[in-house]
């Protein structure tokens, strides 16, 4: 990934293959975003004391978000959201941040996929529901279905890196 700092906020250049990504740091933590649609933006919005209040990748109907309170929050389409640098070919992920400090990266195939948050539980799927995998602060990783993946954030080899489609 490609960095430019400004104002205290990471702010990432889009690659022609990923479309668009950013980062921000939030007590301690980078979060990154990607999203993999070639006419992705993403924007970082500030407040007054220039301290980040959301982040945002979003094309048509695809978007992730990101605060630095609640972390990764609720994305759809070929989205990343984690604290776990992606590298040039990040994978479709989201990321569940719990306040013990412990985060669990979730996975649900490519493409279409949707990850809702409620409370202290995440839960990702792909359209038509054939893959999917969910976590919860309290029980951590819970089932998974198909292609379903999750794994506690930056764990030898979570998120599994994404293959080159060349």
């Amino acid at each position: 990934m490609r960095f430019f700092a400004a104002l205290g906020v990471l702010v990432v250049a889009a690659g022609p293959a990923l479309g668009a990504e950013t980062s921000f740091r939030a007590g301690g933590t980078t979060l990154y975003l990607a999203l993999g649609d070639p006419d992705a933006f993403c924007r970082v919005e500030t407040g007054d004391d220039s301290t980040v209040v959301e982040a945002r990748c979003s094309v048509g109907a695809f978007f992730v978000v990101a605060t630095p309170e609640t972390g990764c929050g609720d994305s759809f389409g070929p989205a990343y959201c984690a604290s776990v640098d992606p590298g040039d070919n990040p994978p479709v992920a989201n990321e569940l941040r719990c306040a013990n400090g412990v985060a669990y990266v979730l996975m649900a195939g490519l493409g279409d996929v949707r990850c809702t948050q409620a409370g202290d539980s995440k839960r990702c799927e792909s359209a038509g529901g054939r893959d999917a995998a969910e976590a919860t602060c309290g029980g951590g990783c819970g089932s998974t279905l198909g292609a379903g993946v999750c794994c506690i954030a930056g764990a030898e080899g979570c998120p599994p890196k994404a293959k080159s489609v060349d």
